[in-house]
């Protein structure tokens, strides 16, 4: 995400962190602007500022103004979010109701922001290529896993959940094009941790998906996508990394059916109509 870009100072020419200030103070003049009067107002040039979006990775000053607008409108409500407990004793539905979409939108927001896009797409190939999908997980996370199978399955994807190590199931499908995909809050959890451990002497291909609290999973996985589970409301702690990790999945499945797209659609026309 661009702000996030814009924090590390030390990526920046002196002449580019005074555009980076500006940007940071006044977003939304931007909007009425070409390159040149950005060059102009923060005392820099024009190639100054080409230079700049370069270095960003955005092709455009026109895409740049677009970006800033939509990640600005972003910040600025999450950080709102942010100064209040939304809930105590004294809330009400009407409450809930009115507030529980921003707390969504906080866990989505920033999961989306470091989504590693290069590792999901390797992990959507080796998935499309596989013929068994198996997730692990205990406790909540093992919910989290079988709502993800039936997903996966609703698209063809043979799947199974486990709350622990099966090695003679292991064993006996070791042949078989496999993805494993293991979940933890804290990347921590002793159970899921000591089968990616398993599979990994198994010579699977792992995914973890969950929290950084502990390194352990991570370090036994193939790819490992990070939940958001950061400043966290202590009224509704434990939704901001289900709601991360759950979304992750979406994104996974989502990935896979609309690469066959026109197949799924029909298969579903059919249970339509059969149904």
């Amino acid at each position: 995400m661009l702000f996030d870009i814009l924090d590390q100072n030390e990526l920046f020419t002196n002449s580019e962190k005074a555009i980076v200030e500006y940007i940071k103070d006044k977003p939304y003049a931007l909007n009425e602007m070409t390159a040149e009067d950005l060059g102009i107002v923060t005392n820099t040039s024009k190639s100054t500022v080409f230079r700049f979006l370069k270095k960003v990775n955005i092709k455009s000053f026109d895409k740049f103004k677009t970006i800033v607008k939509e990640e600005y409108k972003q910040k600025k409500r999450l950080e709102e979010f942010r100064l209040q407990e939304p809930f105590d004793q004294s809330s009400t539905v009407k409450d809930v109701i009115g507030k529980l979409p921003f707390f969504y939108d906080l866990a989505v927001i920033n999961t989306n922001r470091m989504i590693d896009r290069g590792m999901v797409s390797r992990i959507f190939r080796h998935l499309r290529e596989a013929n068994i999908v198996d997730l692990y997980g205990t406790g909540i996370t093992l919910t989290c896993a079988n709502a993800a199978a039936f997903k996966f399955q609703s698209i063809g994807k043979y799947c199974n959940v486990f709350s622990n190590f099966n090695e003679h199931y292991t064993v006996s499908t070791k042949n078989d094009k496999k993805v494993s995909i293991l979940l933890s809050f804290t990347g921590g959890n002793s159970t899921i941790v000591r089968c990616a451990r398993d599979l990994k002497k198994m010579g699977c291909y792992i995914v973890g998906i969950g929290g950084v609290v502990s390194s352990e999973l991570k370090e036994n996985c193939d790819d490992f996508l990070e939940i958001y589970q950061k400043e966290l409301v202590s009224s509704f702690e434990f939704m901001t990394p289900y709601i991360s990790l759950t979304y992750i999945l979406d994104v996974i499945f989502a990935s896979l059916l609309v690469k066959d797209f026109d197949n799924h659609f029909e298969n579903s026309a059919k249970v339509r109509n059969l149904f």
